[in-house]
């Protein structure tokens, strides 16, 4: 690993003088990416944990896909140097695998915003404007789904810049982009969100079909490898990674068998056992012995390899061929394609003619006959060196960083092995990568298991399912199934809880089935346990238990309220309180209920007949009592509902609590109402108050 140098700016400089120290530390002083690196160089290429890697610091717009290498336009100094050294010192102080993703790409829409803004492509220019004119382009340019990741990138650059005093002005920025997920779990907006997220049911039955009827290498794998997927959390990066025998098997507490996968989780995850579920485990065993199957020819071959460096393989059968300084296109053949193969075939003589570029010289050697002539040859030294220049350029290590060779992984073949249109090499091998897994899986349609099994979606559309969907798909399996957050988190193999939230797409409707299934039922509240016997009366014991609440009888039923936290707030006031429960089958208590309502009629009759006559107070009276009635109703009708069985406990909704800030309104608004109707009384009798006096001594006295 190399040493970490740290560039600390100097405040006495201005930002342009402090730019100039931070490339020239990092152009002079770092090692990070490569020892030897040109600096200079607009293009860095070079050899990664497990692949080779390519950073080109040319302009978003001829970096474009497909374009090459030499129409690539630089980027504008001075913004072309603080890139370099910001993506080389960044790999160096949070290294990730692929620095010329999210970095480099942020970096290149950056640099065309300050182009658009200030004229210049120089960072210290950059400000708040800068960065929204970025965040623009970004969301013009680029997924919804990525741009939360591409405003953390942007959001890194510009506290990098304000830390070590790069801009001439001092801000404060904070990305607009936030992450999909945003907590909703209705509406039509989570629906699109958790149907992009989660594999289509069509693309997982079409899936286990392949699995139980494939019969081709190419479909033998890539199915088996989808089997995989749905048998835990994963990441495709992760299945790739697996061992030869990754199978382990632990009793249980309750003595059954577990079993699980030795797993390395990405991202920091901790080294652990991913367990199977029960109903996995076959399908799990199952598919390792399909991919094993497949995959120890090419096994065999790397350790091959690992034990003879710098010589090609041969088979026993032609292994008289080291001797021969020259290889005839038929001996060719055999030697890339096999000592099987037909050396007559066209396809094969003529593939293994291009593998040579073209072919060579036309060199004299004897032919099989007595004549002499001049066919074509292949130097076997030109030939060994192009074999063992097709060996991947981490080997004898798949994963360097986790120290696995290809010898012992799990996913070596042959090269071509596995796939239907290209020709395999038996001296040489690959990996199966994660580009030929998402093609397979439908992201190229000429490539894909499913078109060429038959299978589409019920619109008529191709199937694709991504390899991340079955990881989402379980994640909401286990929260449906109250599985514990920290289980999941540590079941995908996640270094923190809270990333649960990214994958936890269960629905409104699924939390209230789950909340139902809690409580016991869909009632609309918990009803105390002494309510729900067919007495009244409970011993001392079950009434000290945590669940046992005090019950205190009406006339008409049951209060419920807890008197140990707050009094009665409504005065006895029972019928008009959501905290009174009535249970149907009482006799004495329903005769009660009828017997008041009959009461309550009477009442409002009076106390409308005093209204009508303005009586002080009559008109609350008359509310009070027509809002009795009204409950009283609707109580005893549901009493007298044959549907209700006997034993039901009936409950008020909807019932106002006794506020007081409502309270004092109402005495505010009763107070008006009263003070208008004694100015309208004044109002229509003149001579109801003294008129005042106009005595001149009076007013005199007055002053």
């Amino acid at each position: 690993m190399a040493d970490i140098v740290l560039f600390t700016p100097k405040p006495e400089l201005d930002a342009k003088r402090n730019l100039e120290a931070f490339i020239r530390v990092a152009s002079t002083q770092l090692k990070t990416i490569q020892v030897d690196l040109n600096f200079e160089e607009n293009i860095w290429s070079y050899q990664g944990t497990n692949r080779n890697h390519k950073i080109r610091f040319g302009t978003t717009a001829s970096t474009k896909k497909g374009m090459k290498d030499h129409q690539m336009v630089p980027l504008t100094e001075p913004f072309l140097g603080f890139s370099k050294a910001y993506i080389r010192y960044q790999q160096g102080m949070a290294p990730v695998e692929t620095p010329e993703t999210h970095r480099l790409l942020v970096l290149r829409v950056l640099h065309d915003a300050l182009i658009e803004c200030v004229g210049t492509a120089d960072i210290t220019a950059l400000t708040p404007i800068v960065l929204d004119a970025t965040s623009v382009r970004l969301k013009q340019t680029y997924a919804l789904s990525s741009l939360a990741s591409y405003g953390h990138a942007l959001k890194q650059i510009a506290d990098f810049v304000q830390k070590n005093l790069l801009a001439f002005t001092p801000f404060a920025w904070k990305a607009p982009f936030k992450n999909e997920n945003n907590g909703t779990r209705v509406g039509e907006d989570f629906y699109k969100h958790r149907d992009k997220k989660l594999p289509s049911p069509t693309a997982l039955a079409s899936l286990a079909q392949i699995f139980c009827d494939a019969s081709e290498p190419e479909d033998i794998m890539f199915s088996s490898i989808g089997a995989l997927l749905c048998c835990g959390p994963a990441r495709i990066s992760e299945v790739m990674a697996l061992e030869t025998n990754p199978e382990h098997e632990e009793q249980a507490s309750d003595g059954s068998m577990k079993f699980g996968l030795r797993w390395r989780p990405a991202k920091g995850g901790a080294s652990q056992v991913k367990w199977i579920p029960e109903p996995m485990h076959e399908v799990a065993r199952e598919a390792l012995r399909r991919i094993r199957s497949l995959t120890h020819r090419g096994r065999e071959l790397a350790l091959w390899y690992e034990h003879n460096p710098g010589r090609m393989y041969l088979p026993k059968s032609l292994e008289h061929l080291r001797l021969r300084p020259l290889l005839s296109r038929s001996e060719l053949t055999q030697v890339l394609y096999g000592e099987d193969v037909d050396v007559n075939d066209a396809t094969r003589r003529n593939g293994a003619n291009q593998w040579f570029d073209g072919g060579s010289e036309e060199t004299p050697i004897p032919s099989s006959g007595a004549e002499i002539g001049k066919i074509v040859a292949y130097p076997y030294a030109t030939v060994e060196r192009k074999v063992l220049a097709m060996l991947p350029a981490t080997f004898p290590f798949i994963d360097k960083k986790r120290g696995i060779k290809f010898s012992d992984a799990l996913f070596v073949t042959e090269r071509g092995g596995v796939q239907s249109d290209y020709c395999k090499y038996v001296c040489m091998i690959a990996s199966v990568n994660r580009a030929a897994v998402i093609s397979r899986f439908g992201a190229t349609p000429s490539s894909s298991i499913f078109e060429r099994h038959g299978f589409r979606e019920d619109d008529g559309s191709s199937i694709q399912l991504k390899t991340h969907q079955p990881r989402h798909y379980l994640n909401m399996a286990a929260q449906i199934n109250h599985m514990s957050q920290l289980d999941i988190a540590l079941w995908s193999g996640r270094r923190l809880v809270a990333q649960n939230r990214q994958y936890d797409h269960v629905s409104g409707r699924d939390l209230a089935l789950r909340a139902e299934e809690i409580v016991g039922g869909a009632t609309s509240a918990q009803v105390p346990a002494i309510l729900q016997t067919p007495h009244f009366l409970v011993t001392r014991s079950r009434f000290k238990q945590p669940s046992g609440v005090a019950g205190h009888t009406t006339e008409f039923g049951h209060c419920v309220h807890d008197f140990t936290m707050l009094p009665c707030t409504l005065f006895r006031d029972c019928l008009n309180c959501d905290e009174h429960v009535c249970v149907k089958g009482d006799a004495v208590k329903e005769a009660a209920l009828r017997r008041h309502l009959d009461e309550t009629r009477e009442l409002l009759k009076e106390a409308q007949l005093a209204q009508a006559e303005e009586n002080y107070g009559a008109d609350r009276w008359v509310e009070h009592q027509a809002k009795t009635m009204e409950r009283l109703e609707e109580l005893i009708a549901i009493l007298d509902n044959p549907k209700v069985p006997d034993g039901a406990v009936i409950r008020s909704r909807g019932m106002p609590g006794a506020s007081r800030i409502e309270q004092a309104t109402q005495r505010r608004i009763f107070a008006l109402k009263e003070t208008d109707k004694v100015l309208k009384i004044v109002s229509r009798t003149p001579n109801a108050l003294p008129k005042p006096s106009t005595s001149p001594d009076k007013e005199e006295g007055a002053a």
